[in-house]
Protein backbone atom coordinates (compact mmCIF):
# COMPACT_ATOMS: atom_id res chain seq x y z
CA UNK A 1 0.00 0.00 0.00
CA UNK A 2 1.28 3.47 -0.95
CA UNK A 3 -0.01 6.54 0.84
CA UNK A 4 0.43 9.91 -0.87
CA UNK A 5 0.21 12.48 1.94
CA UNK A 6 -0.75 15.92 0.66
CA UNK A 7 -0.91 19.28 2.40
CA UNK A 8 -3.92 21.37 1.38
CA UNK A 9 -3.62 24.25 -1.08
CA UNK A 10 -2.68 27.77 -0.01
CA UNK A 11 -5.43 29.58 1.92
CA UNK A 12 -6.18 33.24 2.53
CA UNK A 13 -4.93 32.94 6.10
CA UNK A 14 -1.74 31.24 4.87
CA UNK A 15 -1.17 34.25 2.63
CA UNK A 16 -2.03 36.72 5.40
CA UNK A 17 0.21 34.92 7.94
CA UNK A 18 -2.63 34.17 10.34
CA UNK A 19 -2.74 31.18 12.65
CA UNK A 20 -5.21 28.73 11.17
CA UNK A 21 -5.41 25.44 13.07
CA UNK A 22 -8.89 23.96 13.40
CA UNK A 23 -10.44 27.21 12.14
CA UNK A 24 -10.69 27.64 8.39
CA UNK A 25 -10.29 30.03 5.48
CA UNK A 26 -10.88 29.56 1.73
CA UNK A 27 -8.27 28.52 -0.80
CA UNK A 28 -6.61 31.33 -2.73
CA UNK A 29 -6.50 31.35 -6.54
CA UNK A 30 -2.95 30.01 -6.25
CA UNK A 31 -4.14 27.27 -3.90
CA UNK A 32 -6.79 26.21 -6.41
CA UNK A 33 -4.30 26.28 -9.30
CA UNK A 34 -1.71 24.20 -7.45
CA UNK A 35 -4.28 21.67 -6.23
CA UNK A 36 -5.48 21.30 -9.83
CA UNK A 37 -1.89 20.78 -11.02
CA UNK A 38 -1.42 18.11 -8.39
CA UNK A 39 -4.56 16.35 -9.56
CA UNK A 40 -3.17 16.35 -13.11
CA UNK A 41 0.18 14.99 -11.87
CA UNK A 42 -1.61 12.12 -10.12
CA UNK A 43 -3.57 11.16 -13.24
CA UNK A 44 -1.14 8.33 -14.01
CA UNK A 45 -1.69 6.79 -10.55
CA UNK A 46 -4.50 4.34 -9.96
CA UNK A 47 -5.89 5.99 -6.84
CA UNK A 48 -8.30 3.74 -4.96
CA UNK A 49 -9.48 6.31 -2.43
CA UNK A 50 -8.85 9.82 -1.15
CA UNK A 51 -8.93 10.40 2.59
CA UNK A 52 -9.34 13.96 3.83
CA UNK A 53 -9.48 15.88 7.06
CA UNK A 54 -12.96 17.33 7.74
CA UNK A 55 -11.89 20.96 7.35
CA UNK A 56 -13.03 23.01 4.37
CA UNK A 57 -9.58 23.70 2.94
CA UNK A 58 -8.72 20.00 2.71
CA UNK A 59 -12.14 19.08 1.32
CA UNK A 60 -11.83 21.70 -1.44
CA UNK A 61 -8.26 20.58 -2.18
CA UNK A 62 -9.57 17.02 -2.45
CA UNK A 63 -12.19 18.14 -4.98
CA UNK A 64 -9.53 19.73 -7.22
CA UNK A 65 -7.25 16.69 -6.93
CA UNK A 66 -10.10 14.34 -7.77
CA UNK A 67 -11.39 16.35 -10.71
CA UNK A 68 -13.96 14.37 -12.70
CA UNK A 69 -12.54 10.98 -11.75
CA UNK A 70 -14.71 8.45 -9.97
CA UNK A 71 -12.64 8.12 -6.81
CA UNK A 72 -14.36 7.52 -3.45
CA UNK A 73 -13.63 10.02 -0.70
CA UNK A 74 -13.68 9.37 3.05
CA UNK A 75 -13.35 11.90 5.87
CA UNK A 76 -10.98 11.05 8.73
CA UNK A 77 -11.73 13.37 11.65
CA UNK A 78 -8.46 12.52 13.41
CA UNK A 79 -6.43 14.11 10.59
CA UNK A 80 -7.70 17.66 11.04
CA UNK A 81 -5.14 20.32 11.97
CA UNK A 82 -4.03 20.94 15.55
CA UNK A 83 -6.43 23.13 17.53
CA UNK A 84 -4.67 26.37 18.49
CA UNK A 85 -7.55 27.56 20.66
CA UNK A 86 -7.75 31.31 21.12
CA UNK A 87 -4.71 31.91 18.89
CA UNK A 88 -6.64 30.88 15.77
CA UNK A 89 -7.40 33.60 13.25
CA UNK A 90 -4.86 35.99 14.74
CA UNK A 91 -1.85 37.39 12.83
CA UNK A 92 1.49 35.84 13.71
CA UNK A 93 2.94 39.13 14.97
CA UNK A 94 0.04 39.58 17.41
CA UNK A 95 0.49 36.01 18.61
CA UNK A 96 4.20 36.63 19.23
CA UNK A 97 3.31 39.69 21.29
CA UNK A 98 0.40 38.23 23.25
CA UNK A 99 1.31 34.53 23.54
CA UNK A 100 5.10 34.71 23.36
CA UNK A 101 6.00 31.85 25.72
CA UNK A 102 3.28 29.56 24.39
CA UNK A 103 4.29 29.99 20.75
CA UNK A 104 7.99 29.74 21.64
CA UNK A 105 7.37 26.33 23.21
CA UNK A 106 5.28 25.29 20.22
CA UNK A 107 8.27 25.69 17.89
CA UNK A 108 11.15 24.99 20.27
CA UNK A 109 9.90 22.71 23.05
CA UNK A 110 6.84 20.82 21.76
CA UNK A 111 6.90 18.35 24.65
CA UNK A 112 6.18 21.22 27.04
CA UNK A 113 3.87 23.17 24.74
CA UNK A 114 0.66 23.88 26.64
CA UNK A 115 -2.35 25.83 25.47
CA UNK A 116 -5.31 25.66 27.84
CA UNK A 117 -7.69 26.55 25.01
CA UNK A 118 -6.23 24.15 22.44
CA UNK A 119 -4.49 20.81 21.98
CA UNK A 120 -1.14 19.50 23.13
CA UNK A 121 1.25 17.63 20.87
CA UNK A 122 0.55 14.47 22.88
CA UNK A 123 -3.12 14.70 21.96
CA UNK A 124 -2.28 15.30 18.31
CA UNK A 125 0.17 12.39 18.12
CA UNK A 126 -2.41 10.01 19.56
CA UNK A 127 -5.16 11.00 17.17
CA UNK A 128 -2.83 10.96 14.13
CA UNK A 129 -1.89 7.36 14.98
CA UNK A 130 -5.57 6.50 15.35
CA UNK A 131 -6.45 8.14 12.03
CA UNK A 132 -3.66 6.40 10.15
CA UNK A 133 -4.68 3.03 11.61
CA UNK A 134 -8.11 3.51 10.01
CA UNK A 135 -6.42 3.93 6.63
CA UNK A 136 -3.95 1.06 7.04
CA UNK A 137 -6.68 -1.39 7.98
CA UNK A 138 -7.91 -1.14 4.37
CA UNK A 139 -4.50 -2.11 2.93
CA UNK A 140 -5.73 -5.40 1.46
CA UNK A 141 -8.24 -3.68 -0.83
CA UNK A 142 -6.59 -0.28 -1.44
CA UNK A 143 -3.23 -0.20 -3.21
CA UNK A 144 -2.78 3.55 -3.66
CA UNK A 145 -4.48 6.20 -1.52
CA UNK A 146 -4.18 9.97 -1.15
CA UNK A 147 -4.41 11.60 2.28
CA UNK A 148 -5.17 15.34 2.24
CA UNK A 149 -4.31 16.94 5.56
CA UNK A 150 -2.36 19.78 7.22
CA UNK A 151 1.14 21.10 7.88
CA UNK A 152 1.47 20.28 11.58
CA UNK A 153 -0.25 16.93 11.10
CA UNK A 154 2.22 15.96 8.37
CA UNK A 155 5.21 16.93 10.54
CA UNK A 156 3.80 14.83 13.37
CA UNK A 157 3.07 11.91 11.03
CA UNK A 158 6.52 11.89 9.43
CA UNK A 159 8.23 12.22 12.82
CA UNK A 160 6.28 9.18 14.03
CA UNK A 161 7.05 7.21 10.85
CA UNK A 162 10.75 7.96 11.30
CA UNK A 163 10.66 6.62 14.86
CA UNK A 164 10.76 10.04 16.48
CA UNK A 165 8.97 11.30 19.57
CA UNK A 166 7.22 14.57 20.35
CA UNK A 167 10.59 16.25 20.94
CA UNK A 168 11.57 15.38 17.35
CA UNK A 169 8.50 16.92 15.70
CA UNK A 170 10.30 19.82 14.04
CA UNK A 171 13.07 17.69 12.59
CA UNK A 172 10.48 17.55 9.82
CA UNK A 173 9.70 21.22 9.07
CA UNK A 174 6.29 22.29 7.77
CA UNK A 175 5.96 21.08 4.19
CA UNK A 176 4.82 23.20 1.24
CA UNK A 177 1.18 23.60 0.27
CA UNK A 178 0.07 20.80 -2.13
CA UNK A 179 3.36 18.96 -1.57
CA UNK A 180 3.37 15.17 -1.62
CA UNK A 181 5.12 12.95 0.92
CA UNK A 182 4.94 9.27 -0.01
CA UNK A 183 4.67 6.45 2.52
CA UNK A 184 4.73 2.71 1.92
CA UNK A 185 3.13 0.19 4.24
CA UNK A 186 5.40 -2.85 4.40
CA UNK A 187 3.31 -5.01 6.71
CA UNK A 188 3.96 -5.82 10.34
CA UNK A 189 2.72 -2.34 11.24
CA UNK A 190 5.67 -0.66 9.50
CA UNK A 191 5.34 2.55 7.48
CA UNK A 192 8.33 3.60 5.38
CA UNK A 193 8.96 7.15 4.12
CA UNK A 194 9.84 7.08 0.41
CA UNK A 195 10.01 10.84 -0.17
CA UNK A 196 8.79 14.05 1.39
CA UNK A 197 7.70 17.53 0.34
CA UNK A 198 7.67 16.75 -3.38
CA UNK A 199 6.52 19.82 -5.32
CA UNK A 200 7.76 18.77 -8.76
CA UNK A 201 4.20 19.15 -10.12
CA UNK A 202 4.43 22.92 -9.52
CA UNK A 203 7.40 23.45 -11.84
Amino acid sequence: MKIFVVRHGQTIWNKEAKMQGSADSPLTELGILEATKLGEALMDKEIDKIYTSPLGRTIKTTEYIKGNRDIPVSVIDELQEINFGNMEGKPVDIIQEKYGEIIYNFWNDPLNYKNNTGESFHQVYERVKKGMSKIIENRHKEKNVVVVTHGVIISVLLSWVNGGSIEDTWKTPIVNNTSVSTLKYNGEGILELLNKNDISHLK
